[in-house]
């Protein structure tokens, strides 16, 4: 869908270069547009009833809040999903809705649950590694 994500990163923000692409943006659409910051997700493909349980125990051990799981003919899919997000409207009417103080809150928070996200996917890919 065209327009859907109009600054997206896998990476932490830096408020300068965050700052100019919402100013950008902002010009740019007179639109409402809202922050959101999605939790990690991970997803793993077993062969067995028994290794699904033991990559269940692995991911709520290292953190990961919800895991469901799919099947198939072959395997067992499981989505491992973090609780880390953010989400609320930051432009609307070509117009940044909140101030630069608000705006570095906005950018640590968001590279905290970056680094927690990281921290998760670690520590469960050393489980797995045992």
């Amino acid at each position: 869908m065209p327009g859907l994500f109009l600054f997206r990163t896998h990476n932490k923000l830096e408020f300068n270069s965050f700052k100019n692409a919402l100013e950008k943006i902002a010009k740019e659409t007179s639109s409402q547009v809202s922050l959101k910051q999605e939790p990690s997700l991970v997803t793993v493909a077993c062969s067995s009833l028994v290794k699904q349980r033991e990559i269940f125990s692995h991911a709520f051990k290292s953190g990961f809040g919800r895991c469901g799981i799919i099947t198939t003919d072959r395997h067992f899919v499981i989505e491992i999903l973090s609780t880390e997000k953010l989400e609320f409207p930051i432009i609307d009417k070509n117009k940044i809705l909140v101030g630069d103080e608000f705006l570095k809150i906005i950018v640590k928070k968001a590279n905290e649950n970056l680094e927690k996200s990281w921290k998760k996917i670690e520590k469960f890919n050393n489980y797995l590694k045992k």
